[in-house]
């Protein structure tokens, strides 16, 4: 029994761009058939190389990794920014509660 396998890399469909020299493919689907063991575009159809399909998925697979980090990163410190300033916000009222007390 052979498996046909369509793989998104986007999230979305892709379509055919023009650039000056004519029109082109992202080829960001792409079906993988276990029978024949290739892999082709599936918006255009064409014969993909499997080792450029697997090298691009894991190069963006380690990109968005990265960017995963990154963004975790920003949200600690955007945090600790917010305790900082909830801080700052505390002191602020009491100083004030206290001075009204004086007067």
């Amino acid at each position: 029994m052979s498996d046909i396998i369509t793989v998104d890399f986007t999230g979305e469909r892709p379509a055919l761009e023009s650039k000056r020299s004519g029109s082109y493919c992202r080829h960001a689907q792409v079906v993988v058939d276990d029978a024949t063991r290739s892999v082709k575009c599936k918006a255009c159809g064409r014969p993909l190389d499997a080792w450029r399909v697997l090298w691009r998925e894991a190069t963006n697979q380690t990109n968005l990794f990265g960017r995963l980090q990154d963004l975790k990163a920003r949200i600690a410190r955007a945090t600790d920014e917010l305790t900082e300033i909830n801080r700052q916000l505390r002191n602020a009222k009491a100083r004030l509660k206290r001075a009204k007390e004086r007067t």
